[in-house]
């Protein structure tokens, strides 16, 4: 409850009984999101982000890069709890625990409410159910968001979603059908916002080998689109790339794929030792498959490099453009 009344959610402005976290999550639907919209409205419940799945490895580094950049966060996970503390080596009043369950409609409302942006961060564990938050909980929040009316949802997806013979794909789909999961989810967050209000916009955002380590910053970084090229990048820049990419017109209802400049592999023949970032696990991987030698890296049209977030997302197409999804 402690992250409620942080977020001044505690009290309904038409009633002086107290509501607890799990009375909000049961059934209060549309009409309790439009009762807490008044109750929101310009006060200190408002924040710049809210991240779904803020306990996550990616989660974790999207809130370390908000506070780094003075941005206030509302750090979502399902059990409500949020070590700021131990993340950040110190605690700060730009993190609000908040709660949220992706695969749970009603806890979505309250918990992207007065947000600029929501990062959706979350994905479904090794052996969990991916359909249910990877396609179906991805789906729960964009509704959430454009009842909300958030300016910008932002999805952490992944390279060579669509290459759905690529023996990347076929091993990260023996997982409960992970890939197939994140591409419906991917296609349900488009289908719904074309027709959600021009002010409202998604972005889709690609990585893939995810390692650990400092941000190499937008130089090091090269962009795609059309999931024909992917590569290996550190998770903190995932999340600099999520945040900033949500200032940019040119990102709005738009698909692209990120990775280290120099790090690229053709989509279409992408391994299980390309998406795997140690380096002595993706040896021994490309050994025990006997993998075949993968396919020139494609040249797309669509390479982007620059030295700063604006430029380097400057030039991104929107989805309804001519490359394939």
């Amino acid at each position: 409850m402690q992250g409620y009344q942080a977020l001044g959610l505690a009290l309904l402005p038409t009633s002086n009984k107290q509501i607890t976290r799990r009375e909000l999550s049961a059934g209060l639907g549309t009409a309790a999101l439009a009762t807490l919209s008044r109750a929101v409205s310009a006060d200190a419940s408002n924040c710049d982000v809210v991240v779904l799945g803020a306990g996550g490895r990616t989660g974790q580094e999207v809130v370390r890069y908000c506070v780094c950049t003075g941005r206030s966060v509302r750090a979502c996970t399902r059990s409500e709890q949020f070590d700021t503390e131990e993340l950040l080596g110190s605690p700060s009043n730009l993190v609000i625990p908040g709660y949220a369950d992706v695969t749970q409609v009603d806890t979505l409302g309250p918990a992207v409410m007065g947000a600029s942006l929501v990062i959706f961060a979350a994905t479904a564990s090794a052996f969990g159910t991916p359909s249910e938050v990877d396609n179906q909980g991805l789906a729960n929040t964009a509704r959430a968001c454009v009842a909300a009316e958030v300016p910008r949802l932002v999805v952490v997806s992944g390279a060579g979603v669509t290459k759905v013979e690529s023996l990347a794909y076929r091993f990260l789909n023996l997982f409960g059908g992970r890939m197939d999961a994140k591409l419906a989810g991917e296609a349900t967050v488009r289908s719904l916002y074309a027709s959600a209000p021009s002010s409202l916009a998604y972005t889709i955002v690609r990585p893939s080998g995810l390692m650990l380590g400092e941000a190499k910053g937008p130089g090091a970084l090269e962009l795609n689109q059309g999931d024909e090229v992917a590569g290996s990048m550190s998770r903190a820049d995932v999340a600099a790339v999520c945040v900033e990419c949500a200032l940019s017109k040119a990102t709005a209802r738009a698909t692209f794929e990120c990775y280290d400049a120099g790090t690229g592999l053709a989509t279409q023949s992408l391994s299980l030792s390309g998406i795997l970032s140690d380096p002595k696990m993706s040896a021994l991987a490309k050994h025990i498959a006997f993998e075949k030698k993968p396919l020139p890296v494609p040249v797309t049209g669509y390479e982007r490099r620059a030295e700063d977030y604006g430029a380097l997302f400057s030039r991104l197409e929107p989805d309804a453009a001519a490359h394939p999804l």
